[in-house]
């Protein structure tokens, strides 16, 4: 008896709601091994049950078709009621023409008549119920409250019903229209609040008329779902003139992905595809509008593959380690005693992949920490094998930003080189000079504690992004790496010369010494040695080399 009314107390309540016994016990006969089932004859008897019961009933089933007050007002009364629009609602209807007015009344789901699919009735009403509890829609509301769009979670179900059955083609378009943390500090919450209201209406609006709903999903993120369009230029024109008439003239510049033609899968993942598109738009103003194609599956794919592929990849050594060699300069006979390590990943089915390939990717999900570790780990040993056999060589190696985070960072690196019987001569710390400009506090903390270690730092790159002569002078390194493409530049007149001189001169008045990366010509070395540059590295000397290949040039080199 005990163990009955404890099963009965713990069973979630399910309202059913018909006019037709017939139909109410067929639907109990379906459910009553799994939940508590109430009944509801008429559209009274249901609202009574729901003020008594309110949150305890976990979902109702609804018949739209009931004498008195029936489904639909029901729902309306569902909807004016903070508390009883958290409980879900499935609708019982074999009218579709009645699908998408429930949706907006709150219905989440529907079932049709005659009731003779039992399976498929209980295991809707398991997923509702779960979603419900699990992705807590049940403390949320339809709509989000300050664009007056629906929510994520609702968006997402009525965008799996809404292609239930549909031949017309749909498309999902996420839309974010960016800078909103500068927003927030230049106008201030109120105003923010307002841009996203007025903007909620215009895509409720611009949504309708194109036979589709919006979702404001958070903060700058926004998702339409509409059918098919054939162009999207004229709606970034109008979205763009809403956002300048609402900015007083300041210009916003939103980034729009598409996903057209939704076919298999889920609402989640076609917007999770659509922000992908949106996601990889760059600031560059030109590019406004990205769609996904099958180029950009193919892309999404190989990502996903190298994610799976890469613990493998660790685990059996795919990913291997060259060095290019880097040769003082300033002695009459250039020295070959200083090198950068490089990785390069041998996949056994794709074969070779570029580092500008898995490195993005890996900086992007954190396992760039683990893939560093390993190189580290492998270069640290490598160096030690070449000081037993009596070679000279410190070896420069890459940090990614990501490892900047990293608490025991400093301790890890000193660890190493404990345990490898190196010094911190042996290796240097290469940091892009792109990480400098994103978290300069944290950047000079952690370099601080590496260099008081006795850790040299070098910040490669320099003039690869958006350089500034006054970080040179304000950030604590202690080489600095010119990259190639500020080499490069020098052939196309006197004026790159000059910039590349002004540097070396700065560098030279603090301290510093530099590191000309991609040299390929006599003319380029001859041109840096006169400027005082301390090491070059580039195919006029030498191609990147497998560990093998770089001992047998030290060989060569050191003792001669």
């Amino acid at each position: 008896m005990e163990q009955t009314l404890f099963k009965n107390y713990t069973r979630k309540k399910i309202l059913i709601a018909d006019d037709e016994e017939i139909n109410r016990q067929i639907l109990a006969s379906f459910l009553e091994d799994e939940y508590e089932i109430l009944f509801a004859e008429d559209g009274e008897k249901t609202i009574e049950v729901l003020r008594n019961e309110g949150l305890s009933i976990s979902l109702v089933l609804l018949d739209l078709l009931m004498p008195g007050i029936n489904g639909v007002e029901v729902l309306k009364f569902r909807q004016k009621d903070a508390e009883l629009a958290k409980v879900p609602f499935i609708v019982a209807t074999s009218e579709k023409a009645m699908e998408i007015e429930c949706l907006r009344l709150g219905a989440v789901d529907f079932i049709a008549k005659p009731y003779d699919a039992p399976e498929i009735i209980k295991a809707r009403v398991k997923r509702i119920i779960e979603l419900y509890e699990s992705l807590h829609v049940i403390d949320s509301t339809i709509e989000d409250p300050i664009s007056g769009l629906y929510t994520r979670n609702f968006f997402r179900l009525f965008v799996e019903k809404a292609v239930e059955g549909e031949e017309k083609e749909f498309d999902i378009i996420a839309l974010r229209i960016g800078d909103f943390p500068f927003l927030k500090e230049i106008v201030g919450l109120n105003s923010l609040y307002q841009l996203v209201s007025n903007l909620g209406s215009f895509l409720k609006n611009w949504s309708e008329i194109h036979g589709g709903f919006a979702s404001h999903d958070h903060d700058d993120l926004f998702f339409l779902f509409i059918e098919k369009q054939p162009s999207y230029e004229a709606f970034y024109a109008d979205l763009e003139k809403e956002l300048l008439s609402r900015r007083n003239g300041e210009k916003i510049h939103p980034k729009i992905g598409v996903y057209p033609h939704i076919g298999e899968g889920s609402a989640a993942l076609w917007c999770d595809r659509a922000l992908m598109c949106c996601r990889s738009i760059t600031r560059d103003p030109r590019k406004k509008i990205a769609i996904y194609d099958e180029n950009f599956h193919q892309t999404i794919l190989t990502r996903e593959r190298l994610i799976r592929d890469f613990d493998a990849a660790i685990k059996e050594k795919q990913f291997s380690i060259v060095y290019q060699p880097k040769y003082g300069i300033q002695e009459d006979t250039p020295t070959l005693n200083q090198a950068e390590a490089l990785v390069r990943w041998n996949h056994p089915e794709l074969g070779f992949i570029s580092p500008g390939v898995f490195v993005p990717i890996f900086e992007r999900n954190g396992l760039i920490q683990k893939l560093d570790a390993y190189v580290f780990k492998e270069v640290a040993k490598q160096i030690h094998e070449w000081k037993e056999r009596g070679y000279r060589i410190t070896v420069s190696v890459n940090l990614s930003r990501v490892d900047i985070y990293e608490p025991d960072l400093v301790d890890s690196l000193c660890s190493l080189m404990k345990e490898n019987h190196l010094s911190t001569e042996d290796m240097h710390v290469e940091i892009t000079e792109s990480a400098y400009a994103e978290d300069t506090i944290t950047l000079k903390e952690v370099v601080s504690s590496l260099r008081e270690k006795g850790f040299q730092i070098e910040v490669d790159d320099f003039g690869s992004g958006y350089s500034s002569l006054n970080a040179i002078a304000d950030l604590p390194f202690d080489v600095l790496k010119l990259d190639m493409a500020f080499i490069r530049s020098m052939d196309k007149g006197q004026k790159n010369k000059d910039v590349i001189a002004l540097v070396m001169d700065l560098a030279k008045k603090i301290g510093i010494k530099v590191v000309a990366e991609g040299v390929e010509t006599k003319e380029q070395c001859d041109f840096l040695k006169s400027l005082g540059c301390d090491y070059v590295q580039g195919y006029y000397f030498s191609k990147p080399l497998s560990p093998k290949e770089m001992e047998a040039l030290l060989e060569k080199e050191q003792k001669k």
